[in-house]
């Protein structure tokens, strides 16, 4: 891919940089090389968990380095962590920048999933209070707010899931409801297959 191919450039050409963008661009390039082996690559992988490491260590209070080590240690968990331990340094990446979108993704998802709803929703505002965030994408919030609200009586939150948009609705089951330990994240699947059969 387009990225892949980047990132390995990218590496040939890591020099003149800061200590901190170097260590970056390294193992953004290391994540590359994994990517492209399609096949054991355990001295590559090591050395990659290594520099996520050294990033962690030298820049913990780094939003944008504390965002790609922990996303990408979210995909294939290679330093071996919980999601309690993922959850909570997307929440410090937050906490240092709020208005660093990429952060919220994986954030509200495993809120969604661990915290109280009233913790995940105030994550939400937080995340629709970012300017310029896209019209699917608030529409997203929005509903997942809803369904996750206490004060609205199950039986009503089918008829926001059936006014939802293909895009929105599956978005919501998708990307923030789909670990959900009650009835919302599936209510949301079984929405999906009975609305649009040949999406399913």
């Amino acid at each position: 891919t387009t990225a892949v191919r980047l990132g390995l450039e990218a590496g040939v050409r890591n020099r003149g940089l800061t200590p901190r963008d170097s260590l970056m661009v390294l193992a953004d390039s290391l994540d590359a090389a994994v990517y492209q082996s399609r096949g054991p690559a355990f001295a590559l992988q090591v050395r990659l968990w290594r520099v996520m490491e050294q990033l962690l260590e030298s820049h913990p209070d780094d939003p944008e380095v504390l965002y790609w080590v922990t996303d990408k240690n979210y995909h294939l968990n290679p330093l071996g962590k919980r999601e309690r331990w993922h959850l909570d340094r997307f929440r410090r990446a937050i906490d240092l920048d709020p208005l660093f979108a990429p952060a919220y993704e994986h954030a509200v998802e495993l809120s969604a999933m661990l915290d109280p709803p009233e913790e995940t929703r105030a994550l939400i505002a937080r995340m629709l209070a970012i300017p310029g965030i896209d019209s699917v994408r608030a529409q997203t919030l929005h509903l997942t707010d809803r369904l996750l609200d206490p004060a609205i009586p199950p039986g009503e939150k089918p008829a926001a899931l059936d006014s939802a948009s293909l895009a929105v609705l599956t978005r919501a089951a998708r990307e923030y409801l789909w670990r959900s330990p009650d009835s919302v994240g599936t209510m949301g699947a079984r929405t999906v297959i009975r609305r649009f059969p040949g999406f399913a």
